[in-house]
């Protein structure tokens, strides 16, 4: 059947809310493909020959082409637009970046839905009896009427704990988004699901006579390569950690001129230790404070306007002459290289075969849990069941991998894989790319083929800075708390990112900010009173409003399931 005209307005008027973007419109029989490029990356993201048509977004990062070597995305889907076309879905095992996907097989009618490895780029899919609709941010799908939103609670209940669902879970229940190196293919009534590539596979490392920290820091040092290109001129954030200073290090090792980019609050270590690391590796370094309005935006993961304007301002003054709108980004270090969220107890716990005490350990450390009084007493146990039951399913799909090591998966496949989220949900209007080398499946395969303990706490993480790029850690950084601390003297007066991070003024907005909350869920006609007791939720505002106690994550858990909730009942009644 033809898609009705309607919905491929629909679909063409959400794609963007930014005024002047164009939108890439294919058709045939049956099919239609659409898309906005927002230009960062100078290519487009669209193929169509005889034999089918394909568009992606992100960049796939072929490995078969040598790294340094001047390429560009079109280029790479060209390669896996005939690999694809010839039935060949194993051509995705052979790429390094994030990215997803589409592909219609012109002859056959076959649709292809594809992610990267760690499925770091969504694809949200609805399977109905007549049409198959796909979009990459969830707002798309939520703008169309033809798509029912049915409450999924498990899903709803996961974003409220974990702050993300896990598995293929939305808030609705017809509505999926794809696994980590998943391919979903449509043909006629046949829907299947295939893995193109498996974390808990993945072999050691090869045994070279190099050590492991050079082999990463090889490896590392590829995935800056491979995306720096033929760019001599970038720009990174450089926050006062060890994740984008790792970027900057390696970026200045090869050559590459940085303006770097800060934003923090004023007087915090991340606001002086960044400096310091741009004086030591010699950027153009630029401080963007963090404002407390910023803190509370939903639709931001960085200070998207500032750092907009500063590109602007730069390209204007002729002062930043390279062509791509991408910013490199530490996301995914911590968790990825320096195995935040794990413990010696969880592992070593994990490692006695004692599943259900380490489940009950990574919940407990990393605070994980529901908001058992915010539930009325019908629901209240099978929602307050649903971190551990999530956790547990989740573990039980990974049989390959150590023990140990299952729970880092875990992250990397539900917390880090759901990381990014935001930034692509509201790219139309953040107008920014990221390169992301912590998420290069080259790199992180020597990582997760290697036994999980000597990672821990960020010890290997720093081992391997000091043999790979010594120059990062000759000034303080910011530590976790728990973790391998840093040595050097610093100032004992700056603000720290896990204590007295914001200004009182700050504190005070964030906490009105969460005050309003309470009271539009409260007030809300789509309050969810099947699910939560909302006596509870006043008694839990009051504390926090006369500072008896911190509740803000039962006012976020009213948030979530009020905001759904109100999304499905709407949506049911447009329908009707």
């Amino acid at each position: 059947m033809t898609l009705p005209e309607e919905v491929v307005a629909t679909l063409r008027r959400s794609l963007s809310r930014h005024p002047g973007d164009s939108v890439v419109e294919l058709r045939g029989p049956g099919w239609t493909l659409l898309k906005v490029d927002i230009g960062a990356f100078g290519a487009p993201a669209v193929h169509d020959d005889a034999e089918g048509a394909s568009m992606l977004a992100g960049d796939p990062l072929l490995l078969d082409n040598a790294a340094g070597e001047p390429r560009d995305r079109s280029q790479d889907l060209a390669t896996l637009h005939r690999a694809l076309a010839a039935g060949d879905d194993a051509a995705l095992a052979r790429t390094s970046g994030t990215f997803c996907g589409v592909h219609v097989d012109k002859r056959s009618g076959t649709l292809r839905l594809f992610t990267d490895k760690l499925g770091v780029r969504p694809i949200y899919y609805w399977i109905g009896p007549d049409f198959v609709v796909y979009a990459s941010a969830m707002r798309i799908i939520e703008a169309l009427p033809l798509i029912p939103k049915a409450f999924d609670i498990r899903g709803v209940s996961d974003i409220a704990c974990f702050g993300f669902p896990l598995a293929h879970r939305t808030p609705y229940l017809d509505v999926a988004t794809l696994r980590a190196g998943e391919v979903v293919r449509v043909q006629g009534a046949q829907v299947s699901h295939h893995e193109y590539w498996r974390w808990d596979e993945v072999p050691a490392p090869a045994a070279n006579g190099a050590s492991l920290e050079r082999q990463v820091g090889d490896a590392f040092m590829s995935a800056v390569r491979r995306r720096l290109g033929d760019e001599a001129d970038t720009v990174a954030f450089l926050s006062g950690g060890l994740d984008s200073r790792s970027i900057v290090a390696a970026l200045r090792a090869l050559g590459a001129t940085v303006h770097s980019i800060n934003f923090s609050p004023d007087r915090t270590q991340d606001e002086v230790f960044g400096r310091e690391a741009a004086r030591v590796l010699q950027t153009s370094h630029h401080h963007l404070a963090k404002r407390a309005a910023s803190v509370t935006r939903k639709d931001q993961v960085y200070n998207q306007d500032e750092v907009n304007r500063w590109f602007d301002t730069q390209k204007a003054a002729g002062t930043l002459t390279g062509r791509r709108r991408i910013v490199w980004s530490g996301d995914g270090g911590s968790v990825g290289l320096g195995h935040v969220y794990l413990t010696e107890r969880i592992v070593d716990l994990a490692q006695r075969g004692q599943t259900e005490a380490a489940i009950a350990a990574f919940l407990d450390h990393n605070k994980i849990r529901a908001a058992r009084k915010l539930f009325r007493s019908t629901v209240r146990d099978q929602l307050a069941a649903f971190p551990s039951d999530g956790l547990r399913d989740e573990l039980a799909l990974l049989p390959r991998a150590e023990p140990g090591r299952a729970f880092h998966l875990f992250l990397m496949l539900n917390d880090q894989r759901r990381h990014l989220v935001h930034l692509y949900e509201h790219i139309d209007l953040g107008r920014l790319e990221f390169h992301l080398p912590f998420f290069d499946s080259e790199f992180l395969s020597l990582i997760i083929g290697s036994p999980v303990r000597p990672f821990l706490l960020h010890r290997f993480y720093l081992s391997w800075l000091q043999a790979v790029l010594p120059q990062a850690v000759t000034v303080p950084w910011q530590a976790y708390p728990g973790h391998v601390p840093c040595p050097l003297p610093a100032p004992q007066d700056l603000g720290y990112q896990w204590g007295d991070y914001y200004s009182r003024a700050t504190q005070d907005h964030m906490k009105r900010h969460a005050l309003e909350k309470a009271h539009r869920v409260l007030g809300s006609p789509h309050f969810p009173h099947q699910l939560l007791d909302g006596t509870r939720l006043r008694i839990a505002t009051w504390l926090t409003r006369f500072g008896a106690g911190d509740y803000g994550y039962v006012i976020d858990a009213a948030e979530r399931y009020t905001e759904y909730w109100g999304q499905c009942q709407r949506a049911g009644e447009s329908a009707r």
